[in-house]
């Protein structure tokens, strides 16, 4: 959303059918007034040719203009079926597809406050190999995008190569004429959760002045009693240089996931979770939980 209330969001849809082709999967785009009109129609953003959805996500800066950042798969096919750990019995139900050889990278594209592209910049983490995509052998994951009132941004992601569980957390700062400010910023480490078998959430929030603050999920933490290492979130603010203010935060609780950041114009953030509530009956429960930070 921008300072006036105008907003964007992005997903993946599909091309209508042609002949005997099948529907072609993209990503596209939509813009909305402040009072919630449709700006003219749904923009798409890139082709999307795989069969694994591509992971989005968006920013705007106060004076409307966006950028749209998306999960590119080359390669990629369905390969089979692996049930993770911990499932048991249940393994059927639980498991998941998983894809062969292929090569992961993740895009950026600008547009202006009027919908105008400013063209197809790959300016992030262009190309991983990967021997195959499972819950050992992971890829780029859940690329996030944040944009200061000027326009910087902030793109930030997970990535592991099958040679190693070890996953890094990392940020790319981009300036307003989307050239890379710097390396990538390595904000940490973690592994693939052992709980779920896919990559960490990772997601940034800017203010007007560009300083950024990151979260992400951490499979590593250790909880007395318990088999396995539990899912926590940890968060770290950087200035607009990519300094950061101050150590990595924990929240202090366990069994939490999929982060969501929001920063204000005075710097001030606040941070939704999903908690794990634990049982009722043979039900599990989940919790959504919510909190806000002082600008640091």
């Amino acid at each position: 959303m921008d300072a006036a209330g105008d907003a964007v969001i992005a997903w993946r849809g599909f091309r209508p059918r042609i002949g005997n082709l099948p529907p072609q999967p993209v990503v596209l785009a939509q813009r909305y007034a402040s009072d919630g009109t449709a700006q003219g129609v749904p923009m798409t953003v890139a082709a999307a040719p795989d069969q694994i959805p591509p992971r989005i996500d968006v920013a705007m800066d106060d004076d409307g203009d966006f950028a749209v950042v998306w999960q590119q798969r080359a390669g990629f096919s369905v390969g089979g079926y692996l049930p993770p750990r911990g499932c048991g019995i249940l393994a059927p139900l639980c498991g998941s597809l998983y894809a062969n050889a292929g090569t992961s990278s993740f895009h950026v594209r600008r547009y202006d406050a009027n919908g105008a592209s400013a063209g197809l910049r790959a300016v992030v983490n262009l190309a991983v190999e990967t021997a195959s995509v499972n819950r050992n052998d992971a890829e780029i994951s859940t690329p996030s995008v944040a944009m200061s009132a000027s326009g910087q941004m902030v793109a930030v992601w997970s990535v592991a190569r099958n040679t190693t569980p070890s996953v890094r957390i990392l940020a790319q700062r981009i300036s307003a004429l989307d050239i890379p400010l710097g390396p990538p910023i390595e904000v940490g480490t973690t592994r693939v959760s052992i709980n779920t078998g896919r990559l960490p959430e990772v997601r940034a929030a800017a203010s007007p002045s560009g300083a950024f603050v990151m979260a992400w999920e951490d499979s590593e933490s250790i909880v007395p009693g318990m088999p396995r290492p539990s899912p926590q979130i940890l968060m770290q603010p950087f200035s607009a240089a990519g300094r950061p203010l101050r150590p990595v935060i924990s929240l202090g609780s366990l069994f939490l996931t999929t982060p969501r950041l929001a920063a204000d114009a005075q710097g001030q953030y606040s941070l939704v979770s999903v908690g794990s509530g634990g049982f009722v009956g043979n039900q599990s429960v989940a919790t959504l939980l919510g909190q806000s930070f002082e600008s640091p």
